[in-house]
């Protein structure tokens, strides 16, 4: 199973990085909610920041398609999320609803949008993600959705290209450096050399400084 982490930075830019493969038993509910409860565990990690999957409403929010808005849906939608939203959050996105309708499709900022990323990079630019705290912030639930999620597969090709005949012995932390390093490479490229072999000679005590 590969774990892969997908979530909205301060920009509202849809990011995701890959964690790490886990081996399971079988696909079962079970066996997926152990191995995910332990990797958690593992690396310090809280459950109660994690988001599932409920697509439910999230559609209506897709492109400048304010024809297609459904107020009652996006409320079903919210409440998948009660720790996000309690019920007192739920009459405050509903009046926000209201009010955001008629601000937004009425703007000449918002009349070029391109999905929900694009609007939420918006509400952002014209501060709409302050007056809208609510909406933005169930804009950002459904940008999480992993409807499809490109990473996944590139994973599973790489692994291929690190585990193979030369390498069939390769062990599973091995492994699972190498795709992080190769799979997220643009973000290693920003570490200096210096930084890795510093954080390699503080490890453990060696006889010769590394250079």
């Amino acid at each position: 199973m590969a774990i892969v982490f997908r979530y909205v930075d301060n920009r509202s830019c849809v990011i995701e990085r890959f964690i790490g493969v886990v081996h399971v038993k079988n696909t079962s509910a079970k066996s997926l909610k152990i191995a995910i409860d332990a990797f958690f565990v593992k690396h310090g990690l809280s459950l109660t920041s994690l988001r599932g999957q409920g697509y439910d409403g999230a559609s209506n929010m897709r492109g400048n398609s304010f024809v297609a808005f459904n107020k009652d849906r996006l409320l079903e939608f919210a409440k998948f999320y009660p720790s996000d939203f309690p019920q007192h959050d739920i009459w405050l996105l509903d009046d926000q609803l209201e009010n955001y309708y008629e601000d937004v499709s009425t703007n000449a900022n918002f009349t070029h949008v391109e999905g929900i990323a694009d609007l939420a990079k918006k509400m952002v630019e014209f501060k709409k993600d302050v007056a809208y705290n609510k909406v933005f912030l169930l804009i950002k639930l459904a940008l999480v959705l992993p409807v499809a999620i490109a990473t996944v597969e590139r994973v599973f090709s790489t692994m291929n290209l690190v585990k193979n005949s030369l390498r069939n012995r390769m062990g599973d932390d091995w492994m699972n450096n190498c795709l992080v390093v190769y799979i997220e490479k643009e973000v290693f490229a920003t570490i200096e050399n210096e930084d890795i072999i510093e954080h390699f000679q503080n490890i453990s005590k060696r006889k010769i400084v590394l250079n």
